[in-house]
């Protein structure tokens, strides 16, 4: 992605990694927050219920693949998705891995937050039990959504894991055809 292009704002840079938000999302938000003006905030808190779960899902991506040597070079987030933007794997086990890593960030902060509130109770205030509520529902959603196994959701990559553990663990590791590009999901691949 070119970092000077108008229809990006960087957010912030953690590990190296850029990560930027889409226009469209700024649209989307603004057009939630008129409609909380308007009628019901549920919208409003939705999205920001949403849009963190995206760019936790899209750091789990760039937390494998930095882990397995693959530069990512910039995570986008969108109205409803994320891309990573990383080299590729050098085998078909490690992409998988790369498309396992955005849904173990989620269920990982899924475990979190339901133990909190199974510690401490939903909060008194209506607006974050809203938020804590919608965050969660959103979560699972978005984990059960991210399994299916068709492109471009990460299912597609993710579950050929369990095939290419057998063959990693008991026989010889498979490298990625030229055209992986269409194996690895909604991960942005450079060559």
């Amino acid at each position: 992605m070119d970092e000077n292009n108008k229809q990006y704002f960087e957010l912030f840079t953690i590990r190296d990694v850029p990560v930027f938000l889409h226009f469209s999302s700024v649209i989307a938000l603004t057009l939630f927050f008129l409609l909380w003006l308007i009628d019901d905030f549920s919208y409003f808190i939705f999205y920001f219920a949403v849009f963190p779960i995206i760019i936790i899902h899209e750091l789990g991506h760039a937390y494998y693949a930095q882990k397995l040597n693959c530069n990512v070079n910039s995570i986008c987030i969108y109205v409803i998705h994320g891309l990573c933007n990383c080299d590729e794997a050098d085998t078909l086990y490690d992409n998988a891995k790369i498309a396992w890593g955005g849904v173990l960030a989620q269920f990982v902060v899924l475990l979190i937050t339901t133990a909190l509130v199974l510690l401490f109770g939903f909060p008194q205030s209506d607006y974050f039990s809203k938020y804590i509520l919608c965050f969660q529902v959103g979560n699972i959603g978005m984990l059960i959504l991210n399994l299916i196994p068709f492109d471009p959701l990460d299912g597609k990559t993710a579950w050929k894991i369990i095939p290419l553990w057998y063959r990693h663990n008991f026989k010889k590791d498979i490298k990625n055809p030229k055209d992986s590009k269409k194996s690895v999901s909604h991960l942005r691949v450079i060559k």
